[in-house]
């Protein structure tokens, strides 16, 4: 998936800002669905390769991007993600050469988190 996400993320920068604007202004619905529907092992890799290829051809990130950017750092915090989660998330960051103590966090991770959890253990 890490692959595809390296793959997306070149298409997006061969194009100009403005046309590859509507699909980064998707990223943080993506992030919030898949935390949601617990999806993120296989989302998480896609995203963080799209952002790092972004990041590699010198397009910087609007308001969406560091909202997606964000929401990475409150998915690398919840109690009970995953190690490999965390490592692509830590890793991802690294490569950005971003303090991810600087990011302030959405809120809207760790709301949906809880809220798949509580959907799970009623079930």
């Amino acid at each position: 998936m890490a692959n595809l996400g390296d793959l997306l993320g070149k298409l997006l920068a061969l194009v100009d800002h403005h046309a590859a604007a509507p699909f980064t202004s998707r990223l943080p619905g993506m992030l919030e669905t898949a935390c949601r529907d617990g999806h993120l092992l296989t989302l998480l890799p896609v995203v963080c390769g799209i952002l790092r290829q972004l990041s590699a051809s010198g397009v910087e990130g609007d308001g969406d991007v560091q909202t997606a950017l964000s929401m990475l750092k409150d998915i690398g915090d919840l109690p009970n993600i995953r190690l490999q989660l965390q490592f692509n998330v830590v890793r991802l960051f690294k490569e950005l050469q971003l303090d991810i103590d600087s990011l302030q966090t959405t809120g809207r991770v760790s709301t949906t988190a809880m809220a798949a959890s509580e959907v799970q253990e009623q079930s």
